[in-house]
């Protein structure tokens, strides 16, 4: 992770360095001697290509401890650089989670020891800015985006279908909340069904960061559709209550990679 980490940040430096001496240009409107910035900007071309004002987009994508879902509104401020609002989901798993599958055929799944499943929600503002793009309009375009915001993680009790072994007049098997010191492998029988515990799901807030490179693939501007790599921070007021047995965090770091997909235009 480690190596990783150090080439995509040098190459997020390179980037930007180059960009920084590309930046100092106009950005010319075909036949005309005018700053695109000086047009009304529903008349902005750009070597016969349309600036659009406005993108709307979804994104789905995995991290290194779950995954993440989001819907972006994007307001392009000129032919290179967007700034944009972002809601997201994204599910957090403690790194010491393992996955057990019961002897019983009909049981589900259950990670021992964990005591809460973590969801995050995520209302973030972010900017965008395109770095290189192909002499050939149809190649690949490649940027950055960085963005940061509020996090919400929510914290649900894990219950789970359990009995008493081995003891004469055994109850049926009963669903409760798993309790660590009374609840050993040996009276689990399997994870309970997903509404279980949605009462009693616990806030915890927080703040969001992360930092990307986005390579935009598409053959048309009016369609977008990129590929995103980079990290993401999640950092909560306090540790998160999420296994037993083990020590619990308050800062989630992670690597990601995403897909975008959506469409540019010039009307509300």
């Amino acid at each position: 992770m480690k190596r990783a980490l150090n080439i995509l940040f040098g190459f997020f430096l390179f980037a930007s360095h180059a960009f920084a001496q590309q930046d100092s240009t106009q950005v010319v409107v075909k036949d005309s001697n005018i700053n695109a910035s000086q047009k009304p900007f529903s008349d902005v071309r750009f070597d016969d290509r349309m600036i659009y004002k406005y993108a709307m987009m979804g994104g789905l994508g995995i991290h290194t401890s779950g995954f993440n879902l989001y819907f972006r509104k994007q307001f392009n401020k000129d032919w290179y650089k967007s700034r944009f609002w972002q809601i997201g989901f994204s599910s957090m798993r403690h790194p010491k989670e393992v996955k057990i599958n019961p002897f019983e055929g009909d049981a589900k799944a259950y990670v021992f020891g964990k005591m809460n499943s973590l969801s995050v929600l995520r209302f973030v503002y972010g900017h965008q800015k395109l770095l290189f793009e192909k002499e050939a309009f149809k190649g690949v375009h490649i940027g950055y985006t960085v963005l940061g915001g509020f996090s919400l993680g929510l914290a649900k009790p894990v219950y789970l279908e359990v009995e008493e072994p081995f003891v004469t007049g055994q109850k049926p098997p009963e669903i409760v909340v798993y309790d660590s010191a009374k609840h050993d492998l040996t009276k689990i029988i399997g994870r309970a069904p997903f509404t279980y515990g949605l009462s009693e799901i616990k806030p915890y807030p927080g703040a969001h960061l992360k930092a990307g490179l986005f390579i935009d693939y598409s053959s048309d501007y009016v369609f977008l559709r990129t590929i995103e790599l980079g990290v993401q921070l999640d950092a909560f007021y306090k540790n998160v209550p999420i296994m037993a047995f083990t020590q619990n965090k308050f800062l989630f770091f992670n690597l990601y990679l995403a897909w975008h997909f959506g469409k540019r235009y010039n009307t509300l």
